[in-house]
């Protein structure tokens, strides 16, 4: 008993023994082998570089990215993100196709692994797939993915959602105001306005807010139907849609036309309404020294202050194009990109890059206001997710050779009701 108590205590021993070694071995190998950290488990940010990309409609919004990669480079040249450096990857061409949109936003989330989506600039946005995934996207807020109640959304726009599916008040025309100009400007009491957008779920929108709006701010709403083909579609005659706007005023032309559809429109229905003889206000939204010939005699309104105004964040906004693009003169889809970029530049300032995460990042941004002062905002979130935050906007006019500063950049807190039910086309 005695002998085999001592071969028991001997094997004990070995065991024993190799399990230390084992042990030991182990944490050599663990030590040898560079630690996980907590920011190497975020997708699309390694602690050093955070991933994004872009992802909207080309044809129409080819220049966004270029807004956007100005300003990560100046917040990289900078180190504005103290030694984290932000990576763009491309801009994704949506064809402003919903199919096509969220396969695009597939691709970059699960496959190119970016952090984020910005800039986000399309109508078919996939809003319900990157909320779904917490994927965070910042951009221009024309689309409903912008756009809901609560806190949680992961979609922000620098203006925030500018066409809530079902609002129940808007902002009135009080800042980029055409009716202050109508009226005291041209000596008009008691002007009407008619307008035209896309036959799209964001184009209903766009009118039913329109009509609300134009009717709170003292206009008398005679027309307003989204009727036009989306891009790709090319509308080839205009002519029906002038000669019912031409006679929407009980027989006359409206006092103001405005244009709410695609580039193609935009600069091709301002030539239809000048063959039938309209010399009224007609407005639309694009705004680029590119078009200042083509867009003669016309207004445009914009949701930042005009390049012409020349503020000291605009003047930042074209020297960091400059420096990244030189020659590039700035749009209004190029602005987009750009206050889009600094919107997500901001959020992460704010968040802090030690404790980065994309759900970190939500909540910084749904409770932050976002703006360049005097050139951009102020956006308050979470109400700019229903459209109730300060509305901004600025309005020029071209007279073929240069944009001239109508109404300066003005905010406004003057909202209109929108009745339950109100339609979305009125003519």
């Amino acid at each position: 008993m005695h002998f085999a108590s001592r071969r028991v205590r001997a094997r004990t021993l070995v065991v024993a023994t190799v399990m230390a070694v084992t042990l030991v071995a182990a944490g050599d190998a663990m030590a040898a082998v560079p630690q996980r950290t907590p920011s190497q488990s975020v997708p699309g940010f390694d602690g050093k570089t955070i991933k994004v990309s872009g992802l909207g409609l080309a044809a129409n919004f080819f220049d966004s990215p270029v807004g956007a990669q100005a300003r990560f480079k100046r917040a990289n040249d900078d180190n504005e993100l103290n030694g984290v450096k932000i990576e763009f990857g491309e801009f994704a061409d949506d064809k402003n196709d919903a199919a096509t949109s969220v396969s695009e936003a597939r691709r970059l989330v699960e496959q190119d692994n970016v952090f984020a989506i910005v800039p986000l600039i399309s109508a078919s946005a996939p809003g319900a797939y990157l909320n779904q995934r917490k994927v965070p996207f910042f951009g221009w807020g024309f689309d409903k993915a912008y756009c809901g109640k609560g806190d949680t959304l992961y979609g922000f726009g620098f203006s925030g959602c500018v066409l809530p599916p079902d609002p129940t008040k808007v902002p009135d025309f009080s800042a980029g105001n055409p009716y202050r100009y109508l009226t005291q400007e041209k000596g008009i009491k008691n002007p009407t306005i008619a307008a035209i957008g896309t036959d799209t779920p964001a184009g209903k929108a766009s009118m039913k807010s329109f009509i609300a709006q134009a009717t709170g701010s003292g206009f008398k709403v005679v027309w307003a139907k989204p009727v036009l083909p989306p891009p790709p579609a090319v509308t080839g005659d205009y002519s029906p849609y002038v000669q019912e706007i031409m006679t929407s005023d009980n027989g006359k032309p409206p006092d103001a036309f405005f244009l709410a559809a695609s580039l193609t429109d935009a600069l091709n229905m301002p030539k239809a309404f000048a063959n039938a003889g309209y010399d009224g206000m007609l407005m639309s939204s694009y705004y680029s020294d590119a078009l200042v010939k083509p867009l003669a005699g016309t207004f445009v309104a914009m949701q930042f202050a005009p390049f012409e105004q020349n503020t000291a964040g605009i003047q930042q906004m074209k020297k960091d194009v400059e420096a990244f693009k030189p020659g590039t003169k700035p749009t209004t889809t190029m602005a987009a990109g750009y206050f889009a970029a600094d919107f997500f530049i901001k959020a992460v300032k704010k968040t802090g890059t030690k404790n980065l995460t994309r759900d970190a990042l939500q909540k910084t941004a749904a409770h932050m206001t976002y703006q360049i002062k005097g050139s951009v905002g102020p956006t308050q979130y979470p109400k700019a997710f229903q459209a109730l935050n300060t509305y901004c906007a600025g309005m020029v006019k071209s007279d073929g050779s240069a944009f001239t500063v109508t109404e300066p950049f003005t905010c406004t807190n003057h909202f209109t009701p929108v009745k339950k039910n109100a339609p979305d086309e009125v003519g």
